[in-house]
């Protein structure tokens, strides 16, 4: 069995952020009565280090679990440009629009209204 691990501390100092890894369940200690579950608590021995987490899916193998992890962190890196996107873009727009209501326009842009909009 392999599961989807987000390491969420280290020597018991939580993470900035989250770390995913895909490991074997022999490699960490499961701490809910060794119940290989999501949401579970497992804990590893890293290099003399303590590392603690939570157990996001489980998979029967490797490949599977593998290709759960790469299908979620590229809907995380589509949906975080689409959204700086949509972010970029009202800004836009609305900039138009208030060059427009201080130079009371009538739709038409001269030169000073496009620069910088580019």
């Amino acid at each position: 069995m392999f599961a989807i691990i987000s390491w969420t501390a280290k020597n018991g100092i939580s993470l900035d952020q989250e770390q995913l890894e895909v490991l074997g369940s022999g490699k960490f200690v499961v701490m809910n009565g060794g119940l290989l579950e999501p949401e579970a608590a497992v804990s590893m021995l890293y290099k003399k280090e303590m590392w603690g987490s939570i157990i996001q899916s489980v998979h029967d193998t490797k490949r599977q679990a593998e290709g759960v992890l790469n299908k979620e962190l590229n809907d995380v890196e589509s949906s975080h440009l689409s959204s700086v996107e949509e972010q970029q873009m009202p800004r836009k727009r609305i900039c138009s629009l208030n060059i427009h209501a201080e130079t009371g326009s009538s739709g038409e842009e001269s030169e000073v209204e496009n620069a910088g909009m580019d």
